[in-house]
């Protein structure tokens, strides 16, 4: 039962118009029968309601839709073929959507050469993500990061807020966005690791590398695209993602298939060893 006092403070403050309405909040949804308070003004919700309608990203993903589908990526848009423990994987897409749907807590890296549709996969994810969505708000929201816009924040969490405003349209707390990532309740899409700093040092890439790591060692599945001669050798990127994989679990490496041929042999050996790696974060 609530308290009849502060059924009393809410009229008091609706009548002189200072709020609208009093939010009775439970920690959990139950089935309302409330006989001993009625109120126009009192609204009774669960904390996940409260936070979905602070969140509100309906309309935001169903224009990203409506802009997408009007591209003509949307159109003439191509699957893309991986490889796994040198096992072919037909539809990288297909793949990545089997990880998130199948509430798989890992961390993806996928490798390939300019050009060979990183970013093109990263949104159309998003598209399917949105989508799902749409239709059903306990599935989950799509976030992209573009990396290459790391430089405009001072730090993480200035990243992360600037990014939801661009992703949103709206400012989201930052304990809301984290309680969201700790719920499994996201998809993190980050674009461009080679973009972040161009001709660093491997100090300065592992510096990088551990600036983003909550985003990729969080209980939400975070994908993230690079370049795979953005690193010196397979062991570097290896030894990076040791540091944030403390239990050292891992699902078999992959490798996102370029739509380039290359000549160089160097660049296909080294792409080979390192591949698309696919990390199970526990």
């Amino acid at each position: 039962k609530i308290d009849r006092s502060f059924s009393a403070r809410v009229e008091n403050l609706v009548a002189e118009r200072i709020v609208d309405k009093g939010i009775v909040v439970f920690k959990k949804k139950i089935d309302l029968e409330i006989d001993n308070v009625k109120n126009p003004h009192l609204v009774w919700s669960s904390i996940k309601e409260l936070e979905d309608e602070l969140l509100n990203v309906k309309n935001t993903l169903k224009k990203y839709i409506y802009d997408y589908e009007k591209e003509e990526i949307s159109q003439n848009y191509v699957y893309l073929e991986g490889k796994a423990d040198n096992l072919l994987i037909p539809n990288v897409e297909r793949k990545l959507m089997s990880i998130i749907s199948n509430k798989q807590r890992n961390f993806v890296t996928i490798l390939g050469d300019y050009g060979s549709g990183k970013s093109t996969l990263l949104r159309k994810i998003k598209y399917n993500l949105s989508k799902k969505y749409i239709i059903n708000t306990e599935n989950k929201i799509p976030i992209l990061f573009l990396l290459k816009e790391y430089y405009k924040s001072n730090n993480l969490d200035n990243f992360i807020s600037n990014s939801i405003y661009r992703e949103l349209q709206r400012d989201i707390p930052l304990s809301l966005f984290w309680n969201y990532v700790k719920n499994s309740r996201l998809v993190l899409l980050l674009d461009g690791f080679d973009e972040m700093v161009a001709q660093v040092t491997i100090e300065k890439r592992k510096e990088l590398f551990l600036k983003i790591s909550p985003l990729l060692k969080s209980d939400s599945t975070s994908i993230l695209t690079c370049r795979p001669t953005y690193f010196v050798s397979p062991k570097e990127f290896k030894d990076y993602v040791s540091l944030i994989n403390e239990k050292n679990k891992s699902i078999p490496l992959s490798i996102l298939k370029s739509k380039k041929k290359r000549d160089n042999s160097s660049i296909e050996n080294f792409k080979n060893n390192l591949s698309e790696k696919i990390l199970g974060i526990e």
